[in-house]
């Protein structure tokens, strides 16, 4: 029987190293688990930083957004107030002014169409000539109703600038 009992004394040394084999490999197993758990616990606030931050962001861009749609808005309707007036104007322009035109225009043409004679002066001459050029009717004023903003002018003075 002693080699019964060397046989059971060996089986039970490699049971027992075994065992020592198996808990080392857990343990090991354990401090794999553990350090990826940290890795991943660190990944995890960066993340949530990074998170942090995108929100921050996209708060930020909307309330841009909400003040440029509200400036844009302004503008349009800016753009719309602006667009009338200037139909207005060219109405105005376009329809009574050519009415009171007429008279000007006319006037214009009569000066334009005159021949003048030219002097030569050869002396110191100190006379007033008037048969130059024959004395025409005033023509009057060239004005057209006109309104800025709230203020009403029933005769605003019309400037063709050059001709």
């Amino acid at each position: 029987m002693p080699a019964n009992g060397i046989l059971k004394t060996q089986i039970c040394e490699k049971k027992r190293k075994r065992m020592i084999s198996i808990r080392e490999s857990a343990r090991r197993s354990r401090m794999k688990k553990q350090k990826l758990v940290q890795e991943l616990t660190k990944e995890v606030s960066k993340l949530q930083a990074a998170n942090r931050t995108i929100v921050a962001k996209i708060e930020e861009t909307t309330k841009r957004l909400t003040f440029c749609t509200a400036q844009n808005n302004v503008l349009r309707a800016q753009e719309i107030e602006l667009t009338d007036r200037l139909k207005s104007l060219n109405d105005l322009i376009n329809h009574s002014a050519l009415e009171q035109m007429h008279g000007y225009v006319k006037f214009m043409k009569d000066i334009l169409s005159m021949n003048f004679e030219m002097i030569e002066v050869t002396h110191q001459v100190s006379a007033d000539v008037h048969s130059m050029a024959p004395k025409l009717e005033d023509p009057g004023a060239f004005t057209i109703p006109c309104t800025i903003g709230s203020a009403n002018f029933a005769k605003a003075l019309c400037d063709l600038g050059q001709v």
